[in-house]
């Protein structure tokens, strides 16, 4: 039978031990043993039924035991019957002395003194048996604590010294929170969360502030109940700081399995977690970076296997990325750089850092251009590599290049028109006057020739100044549509029956600002070329359309512009066009003809009328199959005035004139001289000079009078354009006619355009020039 135990819960802290499915009080490891000494009789029969009732071992004699030898056991409760015991003085207390080690009782019948001894309790009669037995247990628990108690008091002075060299907060609570143990940092920290300081002794639970003793309430019983509670609590300090504190509650068990404390453990974990935050925060903002830069970033480990690529690399490679980690550094090399790559990366492990270009292969089978920059080792067996597209760069530069290559062809073909035109000027006006003096048929033919050859030869300086003009002539809102529909009318005459033209049409306007005698020309020599590629006849089909372009897509090209576009299409399925030679069609003097039956002029024309509209042009083909040639103009929806252009001729009817003089200005002398001749022939009083200082020497050794001067925009030193401003700032009632072998009168400022009654382009023949003279003089200012 078990001694009686008070009902109690886990969440009352009661004083009972608690045990996850064992008896709350404990069972000895063997049997308690009561020895009753005792004269025969009723009562002796009684106390013993008693304890063994409650479980002892009861053994009974009416004689005192002698002293024990030191190895015998002495009983855990010795109950004596006072008239047995010696009455000599002293000798009752060295007889109990002898007995410590047992919980010693002597039943009495009166208040006689005994001696006092250690253990020594004293009952009276009448007790009852049962009073007894509780009394005797009552003292074993005592004397069990006390034992405990002293055996805790000695482990505790190493325990705490380690338990003060700690950085964590222990406390050994009892099973109503009463705190038995604490360490040092526990004072600490206690004052920073605890309403009151904290006291051995007092109750853990009611020190601490409201809202902490609300959350260690359900943890405390839960612990006291056997579980193990781990968790994590922020709270603020008294400074009003958060603070991230660890808490351990974990049950304490003796030997038999019965929860007799609760260690209560808690660390400051603020700064790790504070570190731990920012650290999953680096990474988030690393893998951000990885998952959307633009560069692709692959890693790779000591055997050159990928086990992590960023979407970019994906894209660039044209793998999904499980694909691509199935692969290695060199699977994805171009064929003819593997051997390279494989030794590479050797190399690389050595150095520890490597970069410079290099020909990606692609799953498609394209090859890509990148740029590549490789890092080793940042971390252990992992090894990192940027890799940047370099395709769209290369394309670029190669753009660039080709765009300066035409720039300076440009310059160049400027430069030689404005040099070929002061030569065929002479050429075409030397027959008028030669013509009157000769009479022989044969020659008067040869004089034509060489009259036709010119005009023929500034047919071609005109294409090279179109190709070389950034600006048209005049413009006007016009109808794509339309001016393609009138081309495609003057074509239908002249082309071969074989080619058959068609004309794609669409419904509404598609407009326009340019002139329209340059984009017929554009027109004509793309239907041109089309008809030359299809030797045995074909099929030559026009078409408009509108589109708009994005500015994403104007951003990659530097010759294309954002916003709406109008594109005329000309297609052919004629021969082609070989893949190496599509970049150079645009090309001054580049044909893929015969010698001698294409200039090369024809699509460098059409470039520079297109650039001067403010588009671009892009050609695709394949040999065999045909090409489509594409023009892109900016859209134009209002209606325009026509821009600036050079001012109209006032022309008078051809009549010889006298009286009238002149002042002609050129830094070529057959211009001058052929110029003076013929002005001369028609009555005109004619000087000349090279340029500017000689011009107005001329005019201040005359007096300044002169009706007419005729000046060259490019000479040396003083230009036109200066010549023509300092001469009306001298003489603002000279009529002024400029003479050009170039487009630069296009550039002239407005105040120098307002101040010339007119343009002649070289080369001009006779009539051109006369006609030119005649109404510049009878403009006046």
């Amino acid at each position: 039978m078990t001694s009686p135990r008070t009902s109690s819960r886990a969440s009352d802290f009661a004083t009972e031990p608690v045990a996850r499915g064992r008896r709350t009080e404990p069972e000895a490891s063997s049997p308690r043993e009561a020895l009753l000494v005792f004269p025969p009789g009723p009562e002796a029969g009684a106390i013993a039924a008693a304890f063994a009732a409650h479980g002892f071992n009861v053994r009974s004699t009416d004689r005192l035991p002698a002293a024990e030898k030191p190895h015998t056991p002495a009983p855990d409760v010795l109950v004596v019957d006072s008239t047995l015991l010696p009455h000599a003085p002293g000798a009752a207390a060295a007889w109990c002395a002898g007995r410590a080690r047992s919980v010693l009782v002597i039943l009495e019948d009166s208040a006689a003194p005994i001696d006092a001894a250690p253990g020594f309790s004293r009952l009276e009669r009448p007790i009852s048996p049962r009073s007894l037995v509780s009394h005797c247990e009552l003292a074993l628990r005592e004397r069990a604590a006390d034992r405990r108690a002293e055996i805790l008091h000695g482990d505790n002075r190493d325990l705490r010294t380690v338990l003060d060299a700690s950085d964590q907060l222990y406390l050994l609570l009892d099973h109503s929170a009463r705190i038995e143990l604490a360490n040092r940092v526990a004072f600490v920290i206690a004052s920073e969360f605890c309403e009151k300081p904290l006291v051995l002794g007092e109750r853990a639970l009611a020190l601490l502030r409201p809202e902490l003793r609300r959350l260690a309430r359900p943890h405390f019983a839960a612990a006291a109940a056997g579980e193990t509670i781990k968790t994590e609590i922020v709270v603020r300090d008294l400074a009003g700081t958060s603070r991230c504190i660890s808490v351990i509650y974990s049950p304490v068990f003796d030997a038999h399995g019965v929860v007799r404390h609760v260690c209560f453990r808690a660390r400051d974990i603020s700064i790790r977690r504070h570190a731990e935050e920012n650290l999953r925060a680096s990474q988030s903002r690393l893998q951000a970076l990885f998952d959307h830069s633009h560069d692709a970033i692959l890693l790779a480990d000591d055997a050159g296997c990928y086990v992590d690529a960023n979407p970019a690399a994906c894209a660039l490679l044209g793998y999904q990325r499980k694909e691509l980690l199935a692969l290695t550094v060199a699977d994805v090399f171009a064929a003819s750089d593997r051997t390279w790559a494989s030794q590479a990366w050797g190399e690389f492990l050595e150095r520890g850092n490597q970069h410079g270009e290099c020909r990606l292969f692609r799953k498609d089978g394209a090859i890509v251009r990148a740029d590549y920059s490789a890092i080793a080792r940042i971390q252990p067996g992992l090894h990192l590599s940027i890799v940047r597209d370099l395709t769209e760069k290369h394309t670029l530069q190669a753009q660039l290049l080709r765009q300066q290559r035409l720039e300076s062809v440009g310059r160049l073909a400027s430069g030689v028109a404005h040099d070929l035109n002061n030569i065929l000027t002479p050429i075409l006006m030397a027959p008028a006057m030669l013509r009157p003096h000769i009479g022989d048929a044969g020659a008067r033919m040869l004089l034509e020739s060489v009259e036709n050859a010119a005009r023929r030869g500034s047919t071609v300086v005109r294409q090279l100044l179109a190709f070389s003009r950034s600006e048209p002539g005049e413009k006007v809102r016009l109808d794509l549509q339309k001016v393609v529909r009138d081309a495609r009318a003057m074509l239908q005459e002249s082309l071969p029956k074989s080619v058959t033209l068609e004309f794609s049409r669409s419904a509404g306007e598609f407009p326009v600002l340019g002139d329209a005698t340059q984009l017929q020309q554009v027109v004509v020599n793309l239907a041109l070329n089309g008809v030359d590629a299809m030797p045995r006849g074909g099929r030559l089909v026009f078409g408009v359309e509108s589109i708009a372009i994005p500015s994403e897509e104007a951003r990659r090209d530097p010759e294309i512009s954002a916003g709406r576009h109008v594109v005329l299409t000309i297609a052919d399925h004629g021969h082609g066009i070989a893949p190496e030679n599509l970049d150079k069609v645009f090309d001054p003097f580049f044909t893929t003809k015969p010698f001698g039956q294409g200039s090369g002029m024809g699509l460098s024309v059409v470039l520079g009328i297109v650039r001067g509209h403010g588009g671009f042009a892009r050609v695709s083909s394949r040999v065999g199959v045909g090409t489509l040639v594409k023009i892109f103009l900016p859209w134009h929806d209002e209606a325009a005035a026509p821009a600036d252009s050079t001012p109209p001729l006032r022309t008078a009817a051809p009549a010889r004139d006298s009286g009238h003089s002149g002042l002609v200005v050129d830094d070529e002398s057959d211009v001058r001289d052929i110029v003076r001749m013929i002005l001369a022939r028609e009555g005109y009083r004619v000087t000349c000079a090279d340029g500017a200082d000689a011009a107005f020497s001329q005019l201040k050794a005359n007096g300044g009078r002169v009706d007419l001067v005729i000046t060259d925009l490019a000479m040396p030193g003083v230009s036109g354009a200066q010549f023509i401003e300092r001469l009306r700032k001298q003489r603002r009632e000279v009529p002024v006619l400029v003479m050009t072998g170039t487009d630069l009168v296009q550039f002239l400022p407005d105040s120098v355009r307002d101040l010339t009654q007119g343009v002649l382009s070289k080369p001009f023949d006779a009539n051109s020039l006369l006609a030119s003279v005649r109404g510049a003089i009878a403009s006046g200012v």
